[in-house]
């Protein structure tokens, strides 16, 4: 509760000192802290499968002052308000000699953390609206924060699709399956107030569907194209087959981190159907492409950070070519307006629907979003976004709330097509671009000289030169140029990113320049000085 300094009590401060008669309570102090499963302060990171697991519970424990005769559990959020009007607890908890004790109580259902507190049962300041207008600080307890996972599986039992949710300091982060809804959304809060700002500047990212981006009408095409072929991931798939045990199944892992983050690697094999586009349904047979895509979703920063790597992998052991568009949504507030402020821009403008952008920058760089170009800064009704490329798009503006990230690239036989992202949310620019700056460094593949080291004397008649490409997100360069002077050679990358060659130098100092291009246009160099004796 806020406290209030009333005009009367400064006035009697002001006609001189009074003895003021101190009720015992006051004295002593009316206090809990629940001790267990954690202690005030600390935090409690939630992360249940939903499917076996709907209702969960957890134990409760901790101690009282003297004067507490019963509690009952609430989780507060906004300081002091709760997130519901009826207490966690179906009955209240005795309290005895200053201890208490519960079993199988109810998690909260917050989409941000909560303080979870015992209140004296005796504490009338909540009202049937879930209002709180007392004090609350006394009781003490742990930061709750929500998590769950679920699947779906179709009616061959073949589990099609996954969404997470959790809770953080900074972030609600929803995660799905790419044919569901892509990163539907990550949703900023404040650590400290709980605030929740639910005017999101993007609300799905990356998502994979089985219909293109198109300014009106009806789509064209498969968001992913393979060898001609439209392809469709496991859900949506469902959707089309004739015979759903034929739907493959997808696989993965999640998991929630010590530190509260989640981390999700999700296996999804991509088919295609003959005939018409779009399939009719129930008319499908699907048939192989040869590809699957892997995709892993971690976050970082308190959640205010989700890196995403995608991988489309040969698994018919042959190459493969690959068209994909990736779908988001661009949300704006209430009555706000959502912009877009493309790399090298200095303010957010309104899409232009139906056009095209081919110039973006190469390598990693952040397009940014706000839910209202109009609102201030920082503006607690204002929320900003990022998306972070690690190699260059085609970028595809459908409409002025929808926006496609395009790719052409050719899978590898045996080996795979990557592409990694970054999405960042915050309530101002500043916090945004501080996450993707570190998003964007952490995108960049390295190309390094492993021999001969710099300042290295040579004595051999072949300078052999040996080096290796690490953090290949968009994949691995096929072949580098390694020079020195006027003589230089072509040679190819490996598939574990090594690569070496032999040059023949004349006695004397050299600069030997390694450089090479990797799948996404991003160029790479290393340069090391020897001496040739």
């Amino acid at each position: 509760m806020r406290r209030f300094i009333r005009m009367a009590a400064i006035a009697t401060l002001v006609a001189g000192p009074v003895l003021v008669a101190v009720p015992t309570s006051a004295a002593t102090g009316t206090w809990t802290k629940i001790m267990s499963p954690k202690g005030p302060g600390q935090p409690i990171y939630q992360y249940f499968n939903s499917v076996t697991t709907p209702n969960p519970t957890m134990n409760i424990s901790g101690i009282t002052s003297m004067d507490v005769v019963n509690v009952n559990f609430y989780c507060f959020v906004n300081l002091d308000q709760v997130t519901s009007a009826a207490p966690l607890n179906s009955a209240p908890v005795p309290v005895s000699s200053g201890t208490f004790s519960a079993t199988g109580v109810p998690t909260p259902n917050a989409s941000t953390g909560c303080t979870l507190r015992a209140v004296p049962d005796s504490y009338t300041q909540i009202d049937a609206s879930g209002n709180n207008t007392g004090y609350v600080g006394a009781f003490a307890g742990p930061t709750f924060y929500t998590g769950l996972r679920t699947t779906t599986a179709n009616t061959g039992t073949n589990v099609v699709s996954l969404a997470s949710l959790t809770a953080h300091q900074r972030a609600l982060d929803y995660v799905t399956t790419p044919d569901f809804v892509g990163i539907l959304l990550a949703v900023p809060n404040d650590d400290f107030s709980k605030y929740e700002n639910q005017n999101v500047a993007q609300v799905a990212n990356l998502a994979l569907f089985p219909a293109n981006l198109v300014p009106s009408g009806s789509s064209t095409k498969s968001e992913v194209v393979i060898d001609g072929h439209n392809a469709y991931l496991p859900l949506t798939l469902s959707g089309y087959a004739a015979d759903q045990t034929t739907v493959p199944h997808i696989t993965f892992s999640a998991q929630r981190l010590a530190d509260g983050n989640t981390s999700i690697a999700e296996t999804d094999p991509l088919r295609w159907c003959s005939g018409a586009y779009p399939p009719a349904t129930a008319s499908c047979t699907p048939l192989a492409t040869g590809v699957a895509l892997q995709r892993t979703v971690v976050t970082s920063a308190q959640g205010a950070l989700l890196t995403v790597h995608d991988r489309f992998v040969s698994i018919d052991h042959a190459a493969h070519s690959l068209s994909v568009e990736y779908f988001n949504i661009l949300s704006g507030a209430n009555s706000g307006e959502a912009g877009m402020r493309l790399p090298g821009a200095s303010s957010f403008t309104v899409p232009t629907p139906n056009t095209t952008k081919t110039n973006l920058p190469v390598g990693p760089h952040t397009i940014l979003t706000t839910s209202d170009l109009h609102a201030t800064d920082g503006d607690p009704n204002r929320a900003d976004g990022g998306l972070t490329y690690s190699g260059k798009p085609t970028l595809y503006v459908a409409t002025t709330s929808t926006f496609g990230l395009r790719y052409s690239r050719a899978v590898p036989k045996n080996g795979a097509a990557g592409f990694g992202f970054a999405i960042e949310t915050g309530f101002t620019v500043n916090a945004v671009n501080a996450l993707a700056n570190g998003a964007q460094r952490a995108l960049t593949p390295h190309l390094a000289i492993t021999a001969p080291h710099n300042g290295a004397t040579v004595s051999s008649a072949t300078t052999t030169v040996k080096g290796k490409v690490t953090n290949a997100v968009n994949g691995l360069p096929t072949t580098v140029t390694v020079a020195s002077g006027t003589k230089s050679k072509t040679v190819p990358v490996k598939a574990d990113g090594t690569f070496s060659a032999g040059l023949a130098l004349a006695a004397g100092k050299h600069t030997i320049t390694v450089k090479g291009t990797d799948p996404a246009g991003g160029k790479l160099s290393a340069t090391t000085k020897i001496t040739h004796t």
